[in-house]
């Protein structure tokens, strides 16, 4: 089941990328901002554990770029309205985040 965030992160994540269900008062942006400072592998390594998640089926994270600062975008689909854009560092340490899509 889902745990929401009192449980801690990888709790949340593990939710929200695993099981595809999101806590009522969870935002996409409550739950990239965790990923601040963090590893984008971490992500990558969530979805290829689960070959049945939402993100799985959606095709995945999918890395654009690089930007003209020589950072990279990397696409997370969390639904078929919304995907979170990480902006990454050339290390591949998250350093921002955007939402795009109509149901964010």
């Amino acid at each position: 089941g889902c745990y929401g965030m009192r449980h801690g992160y990888l709790a949340m994540v593990m939710c929200l990328v695993l099981a595809g269900c999101f806590n009522p008062v969870a935002t996409p942006e409550s739950w990239a901002e965790p990923m601040l400072g963090r590893p984008i592998q971490y992500l990558y390594e969530l979805v290829a554990g689960d070959p049945e998640s939402d993100v799985a089926k959606r095709g995945g994270i999918k890395k654009e770029g690089p930007l003209d600062n020589g950072n990279w975008i990397h696409i997370y689909p969390i639904d078929a309205y919304c995907d979170i854009h990480f902006e990454t560092d050339p290390q591949g340490i998250v350093v921002a985040f955007r939402t795009v899509g109509e149901n964010c």
